[in-house]
């Protein structure tokens, strides 16, 4: 039985490989989160926690089905969650750094996309 989920699983991983790779395809959107920060102070401690905030609730959203009871399954959202709020750091720098210098970005600068590992 296990030999056959093994196959079933292999065999499935393989023809979502080969979808994928098929040219004339369209790829399915990567689900994502707008965090915004326009009106946060990112110069004060309390600002930057509650922008961490934010973006962490924003990977949770993308990341974790309350209804799930199976402890793979959350495992693999907490590792999503992890994963989603590290796609937003290079982002989160950009915005200290700016920051930090005293510039203002603008309003539509002034978000951080949190995104889902693919």
């Amino acid at each position: 039985m296990t030999k056959l989920i093994f196959c079933l699983t292999a065999q499935f991983a393989l023809g979502v490989a080969g979808a994928a790779a098929q040219p004339g395809t369209t790829a399915e959107p990567t689900p994502a989160a707008r965090v915004s920060y326009a009106e946060l102070n990112l110069s004060s401690a309390g600002g930057r926690h509650l922008l961490n905030g934010r973006i962490h609730r924003a990977a949770e959203r993308l990341c974790r089905d309350d209804r799930v009871r199976d402890l793979g399954r959350h495992t693999a959202g907490e590792a999503c969650v992890v994963a989603a709020v590290k796609s937003a750091q290079s982002q989160i720098a950009r915005a200290l750094a700016a920051a930090r210098d005293g510039r203002q970005l603008a309003d539509d600068k002034r978000s951080v996309v949190v995104t889902l590992a693919r």
